[in-house]
């Protein structure tokens, strides 16, 4: 766990004022539940919206609710919605610099990759959901 919340921290650490971040959500049973993870990236909102961050964020539609009230002060969300099938256990945060894929499980995983090609590549696939997700 200790890695797993390393990583977010490092990633909002390492995010420049002004930048577009892009995330594909967890599955609704991996977070709505899981009230200190959901404080843990609240917290970590914070930093992104004093640095002036725009995110747009994929999720299941039943998540808005939960997100909007932890967020109540944290105005940097454009929001879509996808099928739930979309979802699973792992969620994919983007800057124009690194991806994080991040996996929650009995032992949770992070893992960062910086290469450009790489890094531009989960972009790409980002806008194609984007475009296709349902605004709320």
């Amino acid at each position: 766990s200790y890695g797993f919340k390393k990583a977010f921290q490092h990633f909002v650490r390492d995010v420049r004022a002004g930048e577009d971040v892009t995330i594909i959500g967890y599955n609704t049973k991996y977070f709505i539940n899981d009230l200190p993870l959901r404080r843990f990236f609240s917290e970590l909102d914070k930093g992104l919206a004093q640095k002036k961050v725009k995110a747009r964020l994929l999720v299941e539609k039943s998540l808005f609710p939960t997100f909007k009230k932890d967020r109540r002060n944290i105005p940097i969300y454009d929001m879509r919605s996808m099928p739930s099938k979309y979802f699973g256990p792992f969620a994919i945060d983007t800057t124009p610099r690194e991806v994080l894929i991040t996996i929650v499980a009995d032992v949770p995983i992070a893992i960062s990759i910086k290469h450009p090609i790489i890094v531009d590549s989960f972009r790409k696939n980002f806008e194609y959901l984007w475009k296709d997700a349902k605004e709320v």
